[in-house]
């Protein structure tokens, strides 16, 4: 039941961006440190985290809605070569404060969707529903767009906690749409071409 409405979220926001080409889009990916919180602490090491997703935007309010997938290392303390993977598929909302036209801006985020906590040397996974949010900031780099964020992820599984904070940076990479050019983090800007007329045809 899970993996179905994770899927169907994954659906609705395909054919969302399909039925609007023209909105600013961008994927990212990035990672950092994660540390973790309430029963997990009891047992997990400071870890590591990659995470990558796709967003589209919403209109022109800074609003955009997106899905990522994360996966993440955090070795046990008192168990040699042990260690618990949190793995995420996750729908998110965005808001980005300065408007999705913007270089520069803060923004924040939350999400919902499927936590993973696989044991390094075990061969299943017990999931349950996964929710996080955060806040960061996104910056001019060159051609594409730095980040930095920070966020809190939770989810309840089996009658424990995952719950772990991060700390990450990356990238995020604009998708231009065919005469389209990308500013930043995937704003759009529209190129108006005046038509030549052939001579002799005027």
């Amino acid at each position: 039941m899970k993996l179905h409405v994770a899927a169907a979220a994954i659906g609705a926001l395909i054919l969302l961006a399909a039925s609007n080409p023209l909105a600013a889009q961008w994927v990212w990916l990035g990672g950092g440190a994660t540390v973790p919180l309430s029963d997990f602490a009891d047992y997990g090491e400071t870890g590591l985290m990659l995470a990558g997703g796709f967003a589209h935007s919403i209109g022109e309010s800074g609003l955009n809605i997106g899905v990522e997938g994360s996966y993440g290392q955090n070795n046990h303390k008192d168990i040699e070569r042990d260690g618990t993977n949190p793995i995420a598929l996750m729908g998110r909302v965005g808001y980005d404060f300065s408007g999705p036209n913007a270089n520069a801006s803060l923004y924040t985020f939350a999400g919902l969707g499927i936590l993973w906590h696989k044991f390094t040397l075990g061969e299943s996974a017990d999931s349950g529903l996964g929710l996080q949010a955060g806040a960061g900031y996104y910056f001019p780099l060159g051609s594409l767009s730095g980040w930095v964020e920070g966020r809190f992820v939770h989810a309840g599984i089996e009658g424990e906690h995952t719950t772990f904070v991060g700390a990450l940076a990356g990238i995020s990479i604009p998708l231009g749409m065919g005469s389209l050019g990308a500013n930043g983090r995937g704003s759009v800007t529209t190129t108006v071409t005046t038509p030549m007329i052939p001579s002799g045809r005027q």
